[in-house]
């Protein structure tokens, strides 16, 4: 069984604590999401974060789910840009992760693939 089909079975199925209280599983998808790409793990990530925007859209946690694809959007065309050679462009839209995802975990991941390039930061930015 694939990760996506087990993310699914997990996400509709409400899920209880041993005292009885029901877990949030859009939540817990939340979470999940959030340790992949601490992890660097984006595609595990991007699967956690596309399988709760699909099916608790409308819960707060989806949308943020949604920023959060967003942001790995974002940080693909960054890596994209540098395995490229064009550093100075994946440097720019790394910067671009850290100035309009900051309270992501990919900001600091973004931050240090940035400061690996070597390239000084533009001072006018």
């Amino acid at each position: 069984m694939t990760t996506l089909p087990k993310l699914l079975i997990f996400a509709a199925v409400p899920i209880f604590a041993q005292t009885g209280e029901t877990i949030d599983p859009a939540r817990t998808l939340f979470e999940t999401g959030a340790k992949q790409e601490t992890a660097g793990n984006l595609d595990g990530a991007k699967t956690a974060f596309l399988v709760l925007a699909s099916v608790y859209h409308g819960d707060p946690y989806a949308e943020r789910a949604k920023s959060e694809l967003a942001a790995i959007c974002l940080f693909n065309e960054a890596e994209f840009e540098v395995r490229g050679g064009k550093l100075k462009d994946g440097y720019s839209t790394y910067r671009q992760v850290m100035r309009i995802f900051e309270a992501s975990p990919l900001a600091k991941l973004a931050d240090d693939r940035a400061k690996s390039l070597g390239i000084p930061p533009d001072p006018r930015r």
